[in-house]
């Protein structure tokens, strides 16, 4: 009989992290040129990077 602990042994491997860390680093390219291009209209906009930022570690944290 499986338990709920066999459902959740997830190894992660070095190519993991590596892919992971080039996928965030190019969302954050991303968000930095998007803030730039749109903090001249709208202020607010410097709170995005800060904004995606807790969306992010939110995700982490809850999933």
């Amino acid at each position: 009989m499986l338990s709920a602990l066999d459902y959740f042994d997830l190894k992660l491997g070095l190519y993991d992290i590596c892919l992971a860390i080039i996928y965030f680093g190019v969302l954050y390219i991303i968000a930095f040129h998007y803030k730039r291009m749109r903090i001249a209209k709208n202020p607010e906009y410097k709170y995005f990077i800060l904004g995606l930022t807790a969306k992010v570690v939110g995700g982490f944290m809850f999933a």
